[in-house]
């Protein structure tokens, strides 16, 4: 029997050495992958911020380009839209101005068609009779130089 305790005892050293030989092999495992790990989320970390800070500068020189663009096609527009503007005004005053001329020649059809006298008759009609008072004055005039 003592050759089967002995034999026991040495099967039961060699499961332990090898299961704590397994276990420190594994548990190194363990550790080295959770170390690797760490070290991939560190890296992970510097190479994202990096490409955030490398982004945002970019993002600042883009739109600092679209800025510096849009102000030469302001420059560049300001004179077209000067003249389109211009040409809308002239239009406009042209427009008016033919209206107002239609206007003003139904008005006066209207007062022709009516038979009202209008401003031009009325002064046409005054100088009439200032020359004719005039005319009246100086014959009143001679008439009272013969009479007398």
């Amino acid at each position: 029997m003592n050759a089967q305790v002995k034999n026991l005892q040495e099967t039961a050293e060699t499961t332990v050495n090898t299961v704590t030989e397994t276990t420190v092999n594994t548990a190194h495992k363990v550790t080295g992958t959770a170390h690797k790990a760490f070290q991939l989320g560190l890296g992970a970390v510097v190479v994202v911020s990096g490409e955030i800070v490398d982004m945002y500068h970019g993002m600042n020189e883009f739109a600092d380009k679209l800025v510096e663009r849009g102000g030469k096609i302001e420059e560049e527009n300001k004179e077209r839209v000067a003249g389109v503007w211009k040409e809308r005004r002239n239009q406009t005053k042209e427009t008016v101005s033919r209206v107002e001329d239609s206007i003003n020649g139904r008005a006066e059809a209207l007062i022709n068609k009516m038979n009202l006298p209008t401003s031009n008759d009325i002064q046409s009609l005054n100088k009439q009779i200032t020359s004719l008072s005039r005319k009246v004055d100086k014959m009143r005039k001679e008439q009272e130089a013969v009479a007398a």
